[in-house]
């Protein structure tokens, strides 16, 4: 399995971007603050609007690159909810939040799993994988890790009020 993860160039090393430190400081849709979870997509386009979507402030999108990591699965070491069932109700909506953490945590505790499969809130038909740093055969299941180099938002993304032709540029 091929998963890919855009952050910072600062967090761009194997040990900071697999170490899943950054979702326990802040907390996400499928964990809450304290327990470690490595956050990647299914195509690069899905883990670049990923990434969009949270971007507060223009001016603060740092330096980053694109991370492909390859997996090797056993049939029973990731969880798949990828078609939504077994999720949380209403998993999709911010009022879920909590339910949504709770169940990531409780998935994320069992040191015999990998980590998970989910569709994107985003996309539905596409999906997301939330790996586990302390599962036991955690760095064992990394085939390969590394950056496709620096990823650079396409700048019409960032004009405000950019009317919208219905021919693309």
């Amino acid at each position: 399995m091929v998963v890919y993860r855009l952050c910072s160039a600062a967090f761009a090393t194997r040990q900071l971007a697999l170490d899943g430190e950054g979702a326990a400081l802040h907390g996400q849709r499928w964990n809450a603050r304290g327990q470690r979870a490595a956050y990647f997509a299914s195509s690069r386009a899905l883990c670049a609007l990923e990434y969009l979507v949270h971007i507060e402030d223009v001016a603060g999108v740092p330096d980053l690159r694109m991370l492909r990591l390859e997996l090797a699965i056993r049939p029973d070491s990731l969880h798949d909810f990828s078609s939504g069932k077994g999720l949380p109700h209403a998993w999709k909506t911010a009022a879920a939040l909590g339910r949504c953490q709770k169940f990531g945590d409780g998935v994320l505790t069992q040191t015999d799993s990998l980590g998970f499969k989910i569709p994107s809130a985003l996309i539905p038909a596409e999906w997301n994988v939330v790996l586990n740093p302390n599962f036991a055969a955690f760095r064992t299941s990394i085939l390969s890790f590394r950056s496709e180099g620096r990823f650079v938002y396409d700048p019409r993304f960032f004009e405000p009020g950019r009317q919208r032709s219905a021919i693309a540029d």
